[in-house]
């Protein structure tokens, strides 16, 4: 857990009546609490696939522009630690879904 879920969770459980906390298990609330967190926090995005040749890259972004970038940089980024440099005309990122990010 990140720390700005730890402090997310801890101000929640913190303003909660003392009898609805001590009717609850911690442990449980904070796991889902941190994973509605993650949901939530970004609303806004959906999940896009891309292919690159045999490869996919999955992010996530609020359109398919912002998408298609940093499944760019993605992609070049696991194919510079292969030590494979890119084509002159650069990878041809080809869209395969695209999906809302909390399904």
């Amino acid at each position: 857990m990140t720390k700005r879920n730890e402090a997310a969770f801890d101000n929640w459980w913190a303003c909660l009546p003392s009898g609805e906390r001590e009717a609850l298990d911690e442990a449980a609330c904070r796991k889902v609490f941190c994973a509605g967190f993650a949901i939530g926090a970004k609303p806004e995005n959906k999940t896009f696939m891309f292919s690159v040749g045999k490869r996919r890259v999955t992010v996530q972004a609020p359109n398919y522009r912002s998408a298609k970038h940093k499944a760019e940089i993605t992609i070049a980024k696991r194919f510079e630690a292969e030590g494979k440099s890119p084509p002159r005309s650069g990878w041809v990122l080809q869209p395969c879904s695209q999906r809302p990010a909390s399904q």
